[in-house]
């Protein structure tokens, strides 16, 4: 690959594998077991496949949006505290969530999606 990302990581000496299709399933087993630290990735998928740090959105800067599972909890408490908390309520707190849970929340809404797509489709409702 010649893309500005893969020249970068080049330079540095940095090992990485690029993914010719979709790979999230690939890209969580290899971060499970070790192989690599983290994903870099356009979209959300990976953490409903169970990766725990992934950074989005590189820019041409190489700036990212770092995201890690283990700090999802801190969300509401670090940007605004107590107000966060009373306007979410304490059911949207995220800490301690494992894969099934965090799954849950992702697919939880897939069936009212679903029906409005087909309706949207059929020209219904």
């Amino acid at each position: 690959m010649n893309d500005p990302g893969s020249q970068a990581l080049r330079a540095e000496s940095v090992a990485y594998v690029v993914a010719p299709y979709e790979a999230d399933a690939q890209l969580a087993y290899l971060e499970r077991q070790g192989f690599v630290d983290g994903v870099l990735t356009e979209d959300s998928d990976l953490l409903v496949y169970g990766c725990r740090t992934v950074l989005f959105k590189m820019d041409a800067e190489g700036r990212v949006c770092l995201l890690r599972r283990d700090r999802l909890g801190l969300v509401g408490a670090a940007a605004e505290g107590a107000a966060a908390t009373a306007m979410l309520g304490a059911e949207w707190r995220m800490d301690g969530w494992g894969d099934a849970e965090f799954r849950h929340m992702a697919v939880r809404p897939l069936p009212s999606f679903l029906t409005r797509m087909s309706m949207a489709r059929t020209g219904g409702g």
